[in-house]
């Protein structure tokens, strides 16, 4: 049994207000109508989608709209001074993208070039000039490439820094080359410049496609081809069918006898769904070329916005036979945006509108600010942490030489020397400048300048991985990533956030039920047949001598008539050998609504001049659709005015219960809400429809209020919203209806995966607490056992203190009770309202294991990311969804997956990452986070370990020549170290490491958690990886010291080694050293592994070749021969031997310890519980070595490599 805790404040379900007896007569007239002939055709206004019970957020199909308020206050704008300020572009693979600014305003636009009859002559210099039609999505031109890039990368701390280094040797007396800093960072520039310039190189030539790409124009009366890039403003353009829309177009006219076309708009967000668009009604009869050449109008219109789904206008056409001019109101309905295409029309003629860098499509070429994974963070801080302690190893070291040369005063016998210094120290001053760039110089290898450039590589290669990945391919596509930044934090995820419909459910949407005069219906083998909601099982073979009365059957016929109305869907090309049509919408619920009612006897059979034809068991019935009222996300109604064959007028509106009710005067309110409420328990989502009659006066006044709403300029929405709310007013509720929206394969399994894998998941749905909470529970996110808080109908600050405060005392006395929290956007408003309610939420929140949010908005989601995201544990949190409406927490959250569904496919090219079905989460997460956060994590701290080791000797080495600034390494040493011998073994690590098989990670979600809290890049972790580096080069440093101060006669020859002998030796172990350590680090070894491995060694002896060739524009003359003479000594060999085992022996028992979980292992547990220190999950996790061939040895107990814990 599972629990529940109501703590609610609200409001009770409405009261019916009227009888049975009106309702029921008025289904009775709808259903029955008679059909008479067809009605003269009106302006048709394409209504959007239906409220989606709270899962839609804006005015057109459904999809997320932007509301920014339009401010009208230049007549004209004259763009071309702005024009080259900031043009948008798109960086492929990066989150970084710049855009034009958005300008208010608006622009006139004469159609075809030509002005009004009897308009005052203008000067052409003063016309306004518009952006031409060219796109250009790259970043560089030809001439400016080399410095863009170069400041652009120069603007990186690193390169930046290493760029002064190189600047500060040339300057001063620097003990070493500048070739040595000069180099490497060369190496890297240019690696850097050349990625990006052949990336910017492929956007150009996609650029040259596009603009380059034929067009047709009308101009002097006849068609004339144009590259696309030539189209200006005003151009009258002509289209075919299945042809792209060459920019933003105003749709004067169309082979379609009412002005209609057929788009899609898959380009621009997903939806292979047909969308209809309308001419004006003064131009849509000018189908010939001499027509259009004689048309005279202005088009004025708001300046370039980014919103895909708005638009305000008005166009001035001049009536060449009235002489009249008319005011003809421009919207979203007759703009046909670039990136669309033309479909099921032979072809349109429109007006360019928007061109080249103004079209909707190129401002919306932008993303909102980068994100930053918590590894990056942590490598930032080490590069901080280092950069500080180079500082103060120069500081001690500049000391240690200033009080040495100054700590004798008196002179020797000999002039100029001092008493204690040695011979071959001439006497001079101390130089604090020099003397500190000098430090600074050799010092500042510790600062690793291939480490970026690397993780780049890095974190590009792992995005190809993803990609490839054929476990995660849906209907042949597979995910996709808009940003390779973010590939660590996948394995760092501590709270989902998750959309229910499209997200958790598969959109595909299943009438089931509906409520009609009070009486519950269930479809049952396709006949719809009363359901009492106390039976749990109706059959059509048990029901099959129920008949329906002719009462019931007369209500049926005319609440199904209303559905087949009030929608906005189109009839479908289909086989002939289909008795029922086929129906194309953008919102699955219309289309689930009108194909039911095809299959209890009520068919639309599509709209032909604005008469919408229904066949009625048989009998055929045509309605004049006169007007449609658009849904709106304030509303959350959408409406249509019809008229029947006897002239009668009624308004059919639907939407969500919340918003229809209140407009409801009449019907059995009480049962309604009852029955939705039932079908809410079931997981079902519900509309409810209802209907209001009106006089030809009240049609005809409300009819010139709603045109001039719409034809308003300043505030056009609040103004045909007021108009709208006026007209869905005082109406009789008709019904309701319920459709299944089925789970998704694998949905409760992948919870549960996460679950264990310590990822706390949040439902936020826009619809009902009770189709929320059902779901949750069938999906398993509400667990049997789970007891339920509640926090919903919270109205005010004090209200939602006092539930939250016994909901604060019940999980702190309770805390291993598992809880589940349910809260409504309403609740939630009033808890963010100050800080202390916004605690009080998150302490509750976060005690629960499951939290199911209801009736939020687009905006509300993204509050409640950002209300974990920034609490005090600044946790990792990701969202996912598959529509507009959940860009807004998917874009707030560290990590955005988009789903492709249904909805478009905007939330997925908002995302971080896109995917086909939630289920794929669980590897996305568990295998490839895993994996992308191991590498990296190991790859930056093993980048400052190696340097580390590499540099330290230079500091022990300064004790030994009294701090004067002398170089241990010579400059060969120090340019190619990072650069070659010590690159590609990383490299290759990083990209191709698996420490533990998919297998396992996909057996074990609790691998997942040990890793979270970004434990491998700790300060602990972190002193470790240093330690090791100070040892290894400890160790080889003091040791060789060692030897050559006993014996330094290491020949048969009897010749000296010198002090560039003594660093080659040292340099040469160290490289060893740090590559053979990799290797002991690695779990997945390929033959290309081994390649680098080799590779970094053999460039070590490159040195030979160096020190025989004498070369003239490097001073190589001190490593003469010097290499060679290290080869002949067997007494060398044998101590670098010596050397790398005694280095390396700290990191096998290291090794072998956390392989293991015996002996040293075991000890430092108990060690672990007595400090009270938390374990550290690269330590006590249990290694798994894997072979190519894919085979799993576990070095630990093969018990454990099993089963979920």
């Amino acid at each position: 049994m599972r629990g529940r805790v109501t703590v609610a404040h609200g409001r009770d379900n409405p009261a019916a207000t009227d009888d049975d007896g009106i309702m029921l007569h008025r289904l009775r007239r709808l259903g029955s109508t008679a059909a008479a002939g067809e009605a003269a055709p009106a302006a048709d206004a394409r209504a959007p989608p239906p409220d989606q019970q709270g899962n839609r957020f804006g005015s057109v199909n459904g999809v997320s709209e932007a509301k920014p308020k339009s401010v009208w206050t230049l007549p004209e704008v004259d763009l071309s001074r702005v024009r080259d300020k900031a043009i948008g572009f798109v960086r492929q693979g990066s989150s970084k993208r710049f855009h034009r600014p958005i300008m208010d305003g608006t622009r006139r636009i004469k159609v075809g070039g030509q002005s009004l009859p009897g308009a005052p002559a203008t000067d052409p210099a003063a016309e306004p000039s518009f952006t031409d039609n060219r796109i250009s999505t790259s970043k560089y031109a030809l001439w400016n490439f080399v410095p863009v890039n170069l400041f652009e990368q120069f603007r990186r701390l690193i390169n930046f820094y290493y760029a002064l280094n190189i600047a500060i040797t040339c300057i001063i007396d620097s003990p070493v080359s500048p070739v040595t800093s000069a180099l490497p960072l060369g190496f890297v520039v240019c690696v850097t410049m050349l990625k990006q310039g052949y990336e910017d190189w492929l956007r150009h030539k996609m650029d040259e496609e596009v603009n380059n790409k034929p067009a047709v124009v009308v101009r002097h009366g006849r068609l004339q081809e144009v590259k696309t890039k030539n189209i200006i403003v005003g151009d009258i353009v002509h289209v075919r069918a299945d042809e792209d829309f060459p920019c933003d177009l105003v749709m004067l006219t169309s082979s379609d006898r009412e002005g209609h076309c057929h788009i899609q708009t898959a380009n621009l967000d997903g939806e292979t769904n047909l969308k209809t668009k309308e001419s004006p009604t003064q131009t849509r009869h000018m189908r010939s070329l001499s027509d259009l050449d004689t048309v005279r109008a202005i088009i004025e219109c708001e300046n370039p916005k980014p919103d895909l789904y708005k638009f305000v206008g008005n166009m001035t056409f001049h009536n060449a036979a009235s002489g009249v001019r008319d005011e003809v109101p421009l919207g979203p309905e007759h703009v046909l945006l670039r990136g669309s295409r033309l479909k099921n029309t032979d072809h349109i003629y429109g007006c360019a509108i928007y061109t080249g860098r103004d079209t909707k499509l190129a401002l919306n070429l932008k993303i909102t600010s980068n994100k930053f994974s918590s590894v990056e963070k942590s490598m930032n801080k080490f590069l901080v942490f280092f950069l500080l302690l180079l500082l103060g190893e120069v500081t001690v070291a500049t000391l240690f030489s200033y009080f040495y040369q100054k700590r004798v005063a008196t002179l020797t016998s000999q002039p100029g020397m001092l008493e204690t210094s040695p011979w071959y120290l001439p006497a001079e001053d101390f130089a604090p400048v020099n003397t500190i760039f000098s430090f600074l110089v050799i010092f500042n290898y510790i600062i690793p300048i291939s480490l970026y450039v690397t993780v780049e590589m890095v974190k590009f290669a792992g995005t190809r991985f993803l990609v490839w990945d054929e476990q995660l391919v849906f209907d042949g596509a597979g995910p996709k990533a808009n940003t390779s930044d973010l590939n660590e934090e996948l394995g760092q995820i501590e709270y989902l956030f998750s959309d229910k419909t499209g997200t958790l459910t598969e959109n595909d949407m299943q009438f089931q039920h509906c409520s009609v005069a009070g009486r519950n219906y269930k479809e049952v083998d396709g006949v719809l047949l009363p359901h009492n909601p106390s039976e749990r099982v109706v059959t059509a073979s048990a029901a099959g001598s129920t008949k329906l009365e002719h009462l019931q059957r007369a209500e049926l016929d005319g609440f199904l008539t209303a559905l087949a109305l009030c929608h906005t869907v189109q009839v479908a090309e289909g086989s002939s050998d289909d008795p029922l049509p086929s129906y194309q919408a953008s919102s699955p619920d219309e289309k689930a609504l009108v194909e039911a009612c095809s299959r209890f006897g009520v068919v639309f059979g599509g709209i032909t001049d604005d008469v919408c034809k229904i066949t009625v068991r048989g009998e055929v019935r045509r309605y004049r659709r006169l007007n449609v009222l658009e849904f709106d996300p304030d509303r959350k109604r959408m409406s249509v005015i019809v008229e029947d064959a006897s002239g009668r007028v009624m308004v059919l509106c639907k939407g969500a219960d919340s918003a229809v009710l209140s407009q409801c005067s009449a019907g059995d309110k009480l049962t309604t809400v009852q029955h939705v409420n039932y079908y809410a328990l079931l997981g079902l989502r519900t509309l409810v429809f209802a209907w209001r009659e009106l006089s030809r006066c009240q049609l005809d006044q409300l009819s010139q209020e709603l045109n001039r709403a719409r034809a308003a300029l300043h505030n056009r929405e609040e103004a045909v919203r007021a108009v709208s709310s006026q007209i869905e007013s005082d109406m009789e509720l008709l019904g309701a209806t319920g459709v299944e929206d089925r789970l998704q394969e694998g949905v409760p399994e992948t919870l549960e995966t996460l679950r264990a894998a310590g990822v706390k998941v949040w439902v936020l749905t826009g619809d009902k607490v009770e189709t929320a909470v059902n779901v949750a529970t069938s999906c398993g996110h509400f667990k049997r056992g789970t007891t339920l808080l509640e926090l919903v109908h919270c109205r005010s600050v004090p209200a939602v203190q006092q539930v939250l405060k016994d909901l604060d005392a019940l999980t702190h006395g309770q805390p291993y009770n598992n809880f589940g929290l349910v809260m409504d956007g309403e609740s939630l408003s009033a808890a963010l309202h100050n800080s202390a309610t916004r605690h009080q939420l998150l302490g509750v929140a976060t005690r629960c294991q499951a939290v199911v949010c209801c009736r939020m908005s687009p905006m509300q989601k993204a509050e409640v990311v950002k209300l974990v995201k920034y609490s005090k544990e600044r946790p990792v949190t990701s969202a996912i969804g598959d529509g507009a409406n959940d860009v807004s927490m998917i874009q707030e959250a560290h990590v955005g997956f988009g789903l492709v569904g249904r909805e478009g496919r905007q939330a997925a090219r908002c995302s971080d990452f896109s995917l086909g079905r939630f289920r794929f989460l669980s590897r996305i997460l568990l295998v490839h986070g895993h994996w992308y956060y191991v590498r990296l994590a190991n790859l930056v701290q093993y980048s400052f370990y190696k340097n580390v080791a590499f540099i330290t000797p230079q500091l022990f080495f300064a004790f030994s020549n009294l701090f004067s600034t002398m170089s241990l390494y010579d400059s060969f040493y120090l340019t190619f170290y990072n650069v070659f011998f010590t690159a590609a073994l990383p490299l290759a690590y990083g990209i191709l490491e698996q420490d533990i098989t998919a297998e396992t990670l996909t057996a074990r979600p609790d691998i997942y958690r040990r890793f979270g809290r970004n434990v491998m890049l700790g300060w602990s972790e972190f002193t470790k990886w240093t330690l090791l580096g100070l040892w290894h080069a400890g160790v080889p440093y003091f040791l060789v010291w060692y030897v050559w101060k006993e014996d330094p006669i290491l020949l048969q020859s009897g010749r000296m080694m010198g002090v560039y002998a003594f660093g080659s030796v040292i340099c040469q172990t160290i490289v060893l050293v740090v590559n053979i350590k990799m290797i002991i680090m690695s779990r997945y070894m390929t033959w290309m592994f081994f390649v680098c491995f080799f590779g970094g060694i053999a460039m070590m002896g490159l040195t030979s070749v160096y020190s025989l060739l004498r070369l003239p524009f490097v001073s190589n003359d001190t490593m003469a021969w010097v290499y060679e003479m290290l080869s002949l000594s067997p007494t060398l060999w044998l101590l670098q031997l010596l050397l790398v085992v005694v280095c390396l022996l700290p990191d096998v028992l290291l090794e072998v310890a956390r392989t293991h979980g015996r002996g040293l292992g075991a000890l430092a547990d108990r060690l672990r519980v007595l400090l009270g220190v938390p374990a550290s999950a690269a330590v006590t996790l249990p290694a798994f070595s894997r072979d190519p061939d894919g085979s799993v040895a576990s070095l630990a107990s093969a018990s454990t490599a099993t089963g979920v814990v």
